[in-house]
């Protein structure tokens, strides 16, 4: 690829803005494009690590190494990963992206170097590539994901990458670098100086003036490297397509930006790390990275906020896969010993039917699910509690026994099974289903003390919080306001720190266990505790906001190398909770803004939802915050109660339909505009001040 030389006017960069904040310090992100199995990341020093090499980068007149773990997003929410250092004079620009290019992914990086001084300077850059820089770790690199892989079936683990070579020979050819073992691993700017390995560049910078270098990367084995365009085109390529999906969902117009670009950001990092089988399915892996792999636990709640955004078909795809995990006695299960993922299969497919009403897909999958259910009621018939079996996997819980979380999804499932049985026509199979159902949840509330927080096993003591969480949301074992629900809060929520959920007795961060206990808390109409969940939840992410999952110590060194950013089940919660602050169902009808956020209720500013879908039809509208209230317009299905949701943030409220305990605001039609007096408190909590606080605790400046 040619050098692109930008000589820009004359003019000198205005002084850098504050740094990016990332509250894991060793950040990574995934390379890949949707389809493609091969992917990558870019390393916490920000080389690029794809399935056959790694390119690390040298600036400055010394050639000293990169390393700017901060990156961010193309308008704070595409996979435009940027990231800069200044070094002599000359500032140093990196932008890294990934996309399809002549039938393949391709990484492309472009660097542009800016003389920011008013006497000419030289730029200096270089480029170091081998297998893999990471640190030895046994078997593995530290914060490298493991290649090769080749799964047994597919779904699992998979890294189509090339053992580690005994010796590395590298050759170049008009700008394309490859290694003996491997083929094509790069294309560089030609007129470089050093080994092929170790290529560099050198440029005489005017002052004020800039020049770019382009460099590109194939993710896997290519046998020739063919033309594949420019960064721009690149750029463009990989936007596009992701807006083009993106652009099919729920549309969210937030008051504070990085709570809205976390949104966007999020439901990139679900829809990147799918890929397609060769037989045309599509599997919905946790990233490409060290959990790039199929879980129905982690694949349920990923596709289920598809379901709520509106991405019905990315939904659907998702879904058809489940059906590979299902053995022939009936039980879906993705690992050993993991029961919970029986009900969540059978859930994610029922509320997949519920919120599309596809009668099609339920009659399609009714005899795969009448199996599940003899599974069940034959499992359960020989077990003294009448539950799911033992498990012992020790993973999540940490213990054995009747695990909580396995009934309650399974109680979940079966009562999901209902639901599709019905859509499909088939009453008789409703019946039998929903008897289950009724004696599962009888068998559940029997190992429940009346009065006591649920513990992780229904069968004594023990045990990691984890599934006991879902006792309310999704599963609706138990209603919101059970004092077993309370005693249960209240337990966990001591054992929180920094606003977000703990692990392993309390010495790691836990990011995304935490949203099970704020999903809780907004049906019970805990708005601040809501709110500041999310607000803490977004400041432990990564600065292009890439969420993990633990091995964090509290008051530790915010970085973990097995454990690698971006989580795609921290992205699923997060979807999950902000579409359900602004806009969720229960009995009562449609409800609209359970949870306002105080900083988005200040005057001029506007809280929108468009298109958002549900069980009777989409669901938009937009709240603008004025000085003495707001003003709501609305559209919504007809024939169901629609309401607004008083603001925690606000008293002395006024407006028609305002209910007697001054909860909600029921709304007269499915349409309209409404005026609203109210007058806001102060003490606002928001992203900011979340940051800061952590800031704080771990001396940042």
């Amino acid at each position: 690829m040619a050098v692109l030389t930008s000589l820009a006017a004359v003019a000198f960069p205005a002084a850098a803005g504050a740094e990016p904040w990332s509250f894991v310090k060793t950040q990574t992100d995934q390379l890949g494009v949707p389809g493609y199995v091969a992917g990558g990341q870019l390393t916490p020093e920000g080389n690029i690590y794809t399935e056959i090499a790694e390119m690390g980068w040298n600036h400055g007149r010394s050639l000293r190494r990169w390393n700017q773990p901060l990156r961010t997003l193309d308008n704070g929410r595409w996979p435009v990963f940027s990231s800069s250092d200044t070094a002599d004079g000359v500032r140093y620009r990196l932008e890294v992206v990934a996309t399809e290019a002549s039938g393949a992914p391709y990484a492309f990086a472009r660097v542009r170097m800016t003389n920011t001084t008013r006497a000419a300077q030289t730029a200096r850059w270089g480029a170091r590539l081998s297998w893999s820089e990471g640190e030895r770790k046994g078997e593995l690199r530290r914060f490298r994901f493991l290649r090769p892989a080749t799964p047994v079936q597919a779904g699992l683990y998979n890294q189509p990458g090339v053992p580690e070579p005994r010796s590395e020979s590298h050759s170049e050819k008009n700008g394309v670098i490859s290694r003996a073992d491997a083929g094509p691993v790069a294309r560089v700017p030609r007129a470089s100086s050093g080994p092929p390995d170790r290529p560099s560049w050198k440029r005489r910078l005017g002052p004020g003036r800039s020049d770019t270098l382009e460099f590109s990367m194939p993710l896997a084995r290519v046998a020739a490297y063919a033309p594949v365009g420019d960064f721009e085109t690149a750029r463009r390529r990989a936007v596009g397509s992701l807006q083009t999906v993106v652009g099919r969902s729920m549309r969210v117009d937030i008051p504070e930006p990085a709570v809205e670009d976390a949104y966007y950001a999020s439901l990139v990092n679900m829809l990147v790390p799918r890929y397609r089988t060769e037989s045309g399915q599509w599997v919905q892996t946790v990233n490409k990275l060290q959990y790039h792999a199929f879980w129905l636990r982690d694949a349920a709640i990923m596709t289920y906020a598809f379901d709520l955004v509106g991405l019905r078909d990315i939904a659907a795809e998702n879904l058809a896969f489940f059906e590979t995990w299902q053995r022939p006695d009936g039980l879906f299960i993705s690992r050993p010993e993991q029961y919970d993922g029986f009900g969540q299969a059978l859930w994610a497919y029922a509320e997949h039917v519920r919120i599309t009403g596809d009668s099609a897909l339920a009659k399609q999958v009714l005899p795969r699910v009448g199996r599940a259910m003899s599974w069940l009621e034959q499992t359960r018939r020989p077990d003294p509690f009448g539950l799911l079996p033992v498990a012992d996997l020790q993973d999540n819980e940490l213990v054995r026994g009747h695990l909580a979380g396995d009934n309650f999804w399974a109680l979940a499932g079966a009562r999901g099974a209902v639901d599709i049985a019905r859509a499909a026509g088939s009453e008789d199979a409703a019946a039998r289903f929903q008897k289950e159902a009724d004696s599962l949840q009888a068998s559940i509330a029997a190992r429940l003390s009346p009065g006591l927080a649920v513990e992780p096993r229904l069968d004594g003591e023990g045990g990691q919080d984890w599934g006991n969480l879902w006792a309310v949301y999704p599963t609706g074992v138990l209603e919101p306001r059970d004092p077993r629900v309370s005693a249960t809060l209240d337990a966990v929520r001591k054992d929180f720190r920094e606003g977000i959920a703990t692990y392993r007795d309390r010495r790691q961060l836990h990011h995304y266990l935490g949203f099970r206990v704020f999903q809780t808390e907004l049906l019970r109409g805990e708005q601040k505790k809501v709110t500041r969940g999310l607000y803490d939840s977004l400041a432990h992410t990564t600065a292009s906001y890439g969420g993990f999952e633990a091995g964090i110590l509290v008051d530790g060194s915010r970085a973990v190398d097995d454990n690698m950013t971006p989580h795609g089940w921290w992205a699923a919660e997060y979807v999950t909770l902000i579409r359900n602050m602004l806009v969720r169902e229960d009995s009562q009808g449609i409800a609209l803004g359970s949870a306002i956020a105080p900083r988005w209720l200040e005057p001029g500013r506007s809280t929108a939802v468009s298109g958002a879908p549900t069980t009777r039809g989409p669901v938009s509208f937009r709240l603008t915050a004025t000085r003495d209230g707001a003003r709501l317009k609305w559209r919504g299905p007809s024939g169901v109660g629609i309401r607004l949701v008083v603001p925690a943030g606000v008293s002395n409220v006024k407006a028609k339909g305002l209910t007697a305990d001054g909860s909600s605001i029921g709304l007269p039609a499915p349409s309209g505009t409404l005026a609203i007096e109210w007058k806001r408190r102060g003490g606002v909590y928001d992203h900011d001040a979340a940051v800061e606080k952590l800031k704080r605790s771990y001396g940042v400046k």
